[in-house]
Order: C-alpha cells, then sequence, then structure tokens
C-alpha cells in the first residue's frame, strides 16, 4: 500500500508505504502523527461503507416514515390506529425498499396495513401514499459516493478537529491517494470539505489507533459517561465492548490466534501474568501474584498499554490484514518492556500480515524493531522514514537503506549532554 499526501494539515507532502511496518521518525511537531490519523480515518469512514450506507438509509427511512404517519392522521384517529402504523409501518417498509429498491411503494403500503388489519379512510391512505412516495425517492435518490463523502467528510473533520487543508497555505487542496494492488483511492478536500472521492475497490479491513494506555481505564465507565476522548480512542473502546454482542462470531478467531501465536503469547503472559475478566463494567487481572482480580485502572501504564494488545487478540478483534497504528508506544515502557513490546509489534507483523504504523523517539525502540525484524527475516517489510520540517513545511524522507540517518538525530541531544559533563568536569579541575 502506498500512500500519498499533499497540504494536510501540518503535512506538506508524504509518500509512505505501508506494507509491513512503517516506522515514522523524527523532531516533535512534524507531522508524524498526521499520517496514522489520515489513515485510520480513511479505513475506518470506508470500511464496509455499503452496510453503513444500509443502515444509515433505513434509519432516515424510518424517522420520515413515522414522522409522515403522525402527519396524515386527524386527532380523532389516535392512538391505536396511529401507534399500529407507526410501530409496524416503519420498519416493515424500510427493510423492504433497502433490499428491493423495484418494489410498488403504494402497494407495499396496501399490503402492510391490510396484514396488519390497520383500519384507514381512503382519504388518509392517499395522502400517506403520496407523502411517502416523495419522501422515499429523495433518501433512496442520494448516491452512495455522496454518502461516502459525507462519512469520510464527518471522520476528518473530528479526528483533525476541524483544520484538514493546510495550515500554512489556506487556499490549497489536501490530495490523498492510496494505491493498493494497483488500484487508486482518491480524496480532495477543499476548505476542510471533500470535494472529490474515488473508491474503485471494497475496504473490508478496519484501523486501529492506540496512542494512550490510559484509555483502557474507559473500559470500566459505562460508554454514555466517557468524556474527552478523541475519535481514535473511542473506536478502540468500542470495538472492545461491543464484543459481548458478537462473542460467537469470534469463537472461532480466537481460537485461530491462540494456536498461531504462542510465541506472542509467551511475551503477553510474561509481562501480563493471569487471565483478564470482564464481568459487567468491572474489568480486572486474575494473577497469582495478588491475592484477588486487581482493577484494570490499578495497573501501572506500562501494564495497560500490554494489555490492550492482549484483549485485541484474545477476542479476536484484531484480524489478518487489519491497520495497527501505535503512536510512540514506548512512552510508558521501561527498557526492557519496550524490547519485549517490539518484538510483538515484528511477530504480529508475520503471523497477521498486518499494515503497522509506529512512531517513535527512541532509539533502543527503533533499534529493537530493526533487530527483531532481521531476527524473524522480514526486515524486507520494514520502512523506515525521517520526518522532517523545513521552513514550515513537513516532509517524510524514505531512509529505509541508510537507517543511520534516524539514530544519527536521535543521538544529538546525548552528545549535547557529554558536552555539558565535558564542561562541567573542567570547570571541576579549576
Amino acid at each position: 500500500m502506498l500512500l500519498k499526501i499533499e497540504n494536510l494539515g501540518m503535512v506538506d507532502r508524504a509518500n509512505i508505504e505501508v506494507n509491513g511496518i512503517t516506522i515514522i521518525a523524527g523532531d516533535n511537531n512534524t507531522g508524524k502523527s498526521t499520517i496514522g490519523k489520515a489513515l485510520f480515518a480513511i479505513f475506518n469512514a470506508l470500511c464496509n461503507s455499503e452496510e453503513k450506507i444500509k443502515d444509515l438509509r433505513r434509519q432516515e427511512l424510518r424517522k420520515n416514515i413515522q414522522r409522515i404517519c403522525m402527519d396524515c392522521f386527524d386527532k380523532e384517529d389516535l392512538p391505536i390506529r396511529l401507534f399500529e402504523i407507526t410501530k409496524y409501518l416503519p420498519k416493515d417498509l424500510s427493510n423492504q425498499l433497502i433490499y428491493n429498491k423495484n418494489i410498488d411503494i403504494e402497494d407495499e403500503i396496501k399490503s402492510i396495513i391490510n396484514h396488519y388489519q390497520i383500519e384507514i379512510s381512503e382519504k388518509s391512505l392517499k395522502d400517506l401514499q403520496v407523502k411517502m412516495k416523495n419522501a422515499v425517492d429523495r433518501i433512496m435518490n442520494v448516491s452512495e459516493t455522496d454518502l461516502q463523502k459525507e462519512f469520510l467528510q464527518r471522520y476528518f473533520l473530528e479526528v483533525f478537529n476541524e483544520q484538514i487543508n493546510s495550515l500554512f497555505n489556506v487556499n490549497s487542496t489536501m490530495d490523498i491517494v492510496i494505491t493498493i494492488k494497483n488500484r487508486d483511492i482518491k480524496i480532495k478536500f477543499s476548505n476542510d470539505r471533500c470535494t472529490e472521492l474515488e473508491v474503485p475497490y471494497k475496504i473490508l479491513h478496519e484501523a486501529f489507533y492506540i496512542d494512550d494506555p490510559f484509555i483502557i481505564d474507559s473500559l470500566s465507565i459505562p460508554f454514555y459517561r466517557v468524556r474527552n476522548i478523541s475519535v481514535e480512542q473511542r473506536h478502540l473502546i468500542n470495538s472492545i465492548k461491543k464484543y459481548d454482542r458478537l462473542k460467537n462470531e469470534n469463537v472461532f478467531a480466537s481460537l485461530f490466534a491462540e494456536k498461531s501465536l504462542e510465541e506472542i503469547y509467551a511475551i503477553l503472559n510474561d509481562v501480563v501474568e493471569g487471565k483478564i475478566l470482564f464481568q459487567d463494567s468491572n474489568i480486572s487481572l486474575q494473577s497469582k501474584k495478588f491475592n484477588k482480580p486487581i482493577n484494570i485502572n490499578n495497573l501501572s501504564t506500562g501494564l495497560k498499554a500490554f494489555v490492550i494488545l492482549k484483549i485485541l487478540l484474545e477476542r479476536g478483534i484484531l484480524k489478518e490484514k487489519d491497520v495497527l497504528i501505535l503512536d510512540e508506544p514506548e512512552i510508558h515502557l521501561h527498557p526492557k518492556w519496550q524490547m519485549q513490546y517490539a518484538q510483538i509489534i515484528v511477530l504480529l507483523q508475520k503471523f497477521f500480515d498486518l499494515s503497522i504504523i509506529v512512531t517513535t523517539h527512541s532509539a533502543d525502540f527503533l533499534a529493537a524493531i530493526e533487530y527483531y525484524a532481521k531476527k524473524y527475516k522480514n526486515i524486507d517489510k520494514c520502512k523506515f522514514y525521517l520526518a522532517k520540517n523545513e521552513d514550515n513545511f513537513n516532509t517524510f524522507i524514505d531512509v529505509t537503506n541508510e537507517i543511520e540517518k534516524i539514530y544519527k538525530q536521535m543521538f544529538i541531544p546525548k552528545f549535547h549532554l557529554d558536552e555539558l559533563n565535558y564542561e562541567l568536569e573542567e570547570n571541576e579541575d579549576e
């Protein structure tokens, strides 16, 4: 997969290959996170878009059908007849329309009314049919492309806090092209609005964005009370919480994952020893280390980072060929756990064939990914990019064949410390 971006927020241009593990390093404020957020927005806005569009049309049809039913009756028809029509007609008619666009609306309304033995005058029936037909035509004639553009626009507006186009050139057009198997998804935004969208194939895979281990604390809070989290974090939590409604579908995925990923589970269990328990809103870790299960909110931040991966794997949420975006995952990990986390990343890519984007500031973490990729013989599926800011323009340089450029930049602060230490020693000698 090749991602090309121009004029997105703080990013002037980027040509990023995501075909395995893509590591992006560089100074703060160079747009590293923008790359992952763009992929997150695109994949989750367009993933299974056909079903999303059907659900959206169905909801809009039901809402309009119910409103029209209420408008077409006089007060003397209430409450029984109106209740019966607004109870059955929206559901039955909207489902028929979604899966059979060629049905005769007037005949279908009569059929439903007769089926449920609802009494209705000829005048009310005629008014109902005319208004219903106009509303249905209006909703069903909205093109799938326009609805896809609306989905994508809303995702981008929320992910980028309504600042999509270039922050430096306000009159520019934001362009994104994603090339997968020689076919291009093309996206254009102007004035923070999606003006063009071409999607020549179905997006079947989700993207998961992990940037803050503390987000796992939200699992023990009722969803309606969760506040002040990003759309990326909300998607992650919602994916975990909705598992209970899908547990039967994930049984085989979980079993297959456990059998094929024994090495990953061995590492995870070395760090997060025990079983994660989900009991209503109480989520805890049952471990031999504790006399009783410990609430996940009371775990260390580093442990929470591993717990998130453990949950995604054990519940079969993370699937083959999905997109995984890890924004500076090493921040809360001490050196040993950084090494183990890097090892898991490499093994996940190898066994799941994931597209993984990692941003990092750590030379040790970067080296761990590089060395483990060599150990497990998938270094050829790693790409390394250096993010740079020049004259307020953020660009990305492919340094896969000269990774030392990243290490050199990372070690500059250490050189300054060495100079400071030398200066202090000189002063002591004086």
